[in-house]
């Protein structure tokens, strides 16, 4: 499990806009399943699951108007990972995840009308890499990664 709060400030270069945020998000999950090929290889497979929320502000010292946002959504998922050794995690490795996300979002603009999308959308992980021991305690892993999101925003 995995939690992560935190509160944010920030000024843009001009100093005309300042903006303040307050964000959360839970993540878990766990292995579910495990099999081998081979006498010394490993394949794990599990879930997982989150929620987020965030919130902010954004006021324009020259206007004097703020403007309001939000998001809030869950998530759901499946990983898998492959070790060549299980025991010493030496040699290939390929690690995957596939999640799908369905949020709500909103802004409102002082003196405008505000809009909220609900924003859904799939993506995924696929990472492979090589570790191998330079000495007992020093290794090298060269590894790659290939990330995809997509998914539509629909205004409401």
């Amino acid at each position: 499990m995995r939690q992560l709060a935190f509160r944010s400030h920030a000024n843009d270069d001009s100093g005309q806009l300042q903006m303040r945020g307050n964000s959360y998000v839970i993540q878990g999950g766990g292995e579910v399943w495990n099999g081998q090929f081979g006498e010394q290889d490993r394949l794990g497979v599990g879930i997982m699951a989150g929620y987020g929320y965030s919130s902010g502000n954004t006021h324009s010292a020259k206007t004097h108007y703020d403007a309001k946002n939000s998001v809030h959504g869950y998530s759901a998922g499946a990983y898998a990972t492959w070790y060549q050794n299980a025991k010493s995690v030496n040699g290939l490795y390929v690690d995957s995840w596939l999640q799908y996300s369905w949020l709500r979002a909103s802004v409102n603009g002082e003196g405008l009308v505000g809009e909220s999308y609900d924003i859904r959308g799939l993506s995924g992980s696929l990472e492979s890499g090589y570790r191998h021991p330079l000495s007992p305690r020093v290794f090298i892993t060269p590894q790659a990664q290939a990330i995809w999101s997509g998914g539509p925003a629909t205004r409401k």
